[in-house]
């Protein structure tokens, strides 16, 4: 089967926490060139995205592009956590502080919203193993996308090279048939010219025959066309 050698082809798969797009485009070229555009945390992929793209095409220009988004975007694989000790250490300091000094403000949330490391950040852990699922199965019907795009456009070329061909057979055809009268329509207008030189100069019968007939075999396609 005729494929063309330009496509395009896009996957996109759902999981628990976000979403992944894979988009793979590829153009005409001599040998296997492969670019990635990758996310900072599917950097690790590029090589596996080579290896696969290298095992189901034969050579090419490919660009690998891959888009994520998350639940959280800008801290994904961050959150939030309390540090108790610290802040009944704290609110055990401020109680100490209002009884000695014999205030009577009460002890307050807001008062607790400047100290440092009472909340703090933490990893989570990511759905590792459903993100490279997800990957591996946008990536997969990105590169199905793609072949079924090149197959398509290849049958469009390959409609237009065979009505070309024909094209080019019916020419020959044509051709073929004219050449006989286009020997005959040299030879005639020759012997034309002769006639008139020959009213003027005499006329080498052996050496007009010598013309007529290179003039014949310069005329002859059947050699070209065999």
């Amino acid at each position: 089967m005729l494929k063309s050698m330009t496509g395009y082809g896009s996957g996109e798969c759902v999981f628990e926490g976000g979403r992944i797009v894979v988009e793979v485009k590829s153009v005409n070229h001599r040998y296997m060139d492969i670019s990635c555009k990758l996310p900072r945390r599917f950097s690790s992929m590029e090589s596996q995205i080579r290896k696969t793209v290298s095992k189901r095409f034969s050579r090419g220009r490919f660009e690998v592009i891959v888009q994520s988004g998350f639940d959280i975007e800008e801290n994904q694989g961050r959150g939030f956590e309390l540090n108790l000790p610290l802040a009944q250490e704290y609110c055990s300091v401020l109680k100490e502080l209002k009884d000695r000094l014999h205030l009577s403000e009460e002890i307050s949330l807001s008062l607790f919203t400047d100290v440092r490391d009472i909340i703090v950040a933490k990893d989570i852990e990511s759905n590792q193993e459903g993100e490279e699922k997800a990957f591996n199965e946008a990536f997969n019907n990105a590169l199905n996308s793609l072949e079924r795009m090149r197959e398509s456009e290849g049958e469009i070329l390959y409609k237009d090279l065979l009505e070309r061909l024909n094209s080019v057979e019916k020419l020959i055809d044509s051709i073929r048939i004219r050449s006989p009268q286009v020997l005959v329509f040299y030879r005639d207008r020759l012997a034309r010219r002769v006639k008139e030189l020959g009213e003027v100069f005499e006329v080498d019968q052996q050496r007009l025959n010598q013309e007529i007939a290179f003039l014949a075999e310069r005329s002859d396609i059947t050699e070209e066309s065999s």
